[in-house]
């Protein structure tokens, strides 16, 4: 079994009326990350960014684009696609795995802004296709990887009865967390963030 060390983050839940409720700063859906206690973040609408960091290999020079999407930002291992024409996450999702397809072997993710302070490093995550699983009591690894085989089970080191699944994407992520959530034994389950990291 692999061994995973990630930093456990959250679970994302729509609120109610979400549409509604969108931010004019930016195109994006508002979301509450549990932490647990309730923070608020916005998933943009205009936005995708594709990781090569687990592939051990790097982005083209430039990476490939496909319909309604333009590169904004390159560095070493990611690019940031400028997305324009998704009005939904399912519109976002299926952008987003046109660009995994089209730039392989990157991975997707999402991106995440707090509400209301615009769009600022400091304030910005990606929304990776990850899931953290916590049981309210440590199980046997042999039966949970017997029974998410299809996700890729990590365990988390130093957390007993923690594991890291694979959902496919970020929207997947998000929906493997809310069903996992109302399992009997599971303590928690919510999506992984990672948060770009600056050098001062």
């Amino acid at each position: 079994m692999k061994v995973c060390r990630l930093v456990l983050l959250a679970v994302l839940a729509l609120p109610a009326g979400a549409a509604a409720q969108r931010q004019l700063l930016f195109v994006g859906v508002p979301l509450t990350l549990k932490t647990p206690e309730p923070e608020e973040f916005e998933l943009a609408l205009d936005e995708v960014e594709l990781d090569w960091s687990e592939s051990g290999s790097g982005p083209a020079a430039p990476p490939n684009v496909v319909a309604f999407t333009a590169i904004v930002e390159q560095t070493r291992t990611t690019a940031v696609f400028k997305i324009s024409g998704a009005s939904t996450i399912e519109a976002l999702a299926l952008i987003a795995r046109q660009l995994e397809t089209a730039n392989a072997p990157a991975r997707a993710d999402f991106v995440l802004y707090e509400p209301r302070r615009g769009r600022d490093p400091s304030t910005r995550r990606a929304l990776s296709n990850t899931v953290a699983l916590l049981l309210a009591d440590p199980a046997d690894p042999d039966r949970v990887v017997a029974e998410y085989a299809s996700r890729d089970p990590q365990t988390l080191q130093g957390v007993p009865g923690a594991y890291v699944l694979n959902a496919g994407d970020p929207l997947s992520a998000i929906q493997l967390a809310d069903t996992l959530s109302s399992r009997a034994g599971v303590k928690a389950a919510y999506p992984l963030l990672k948060r770009r990291q600056y050098i001062r």
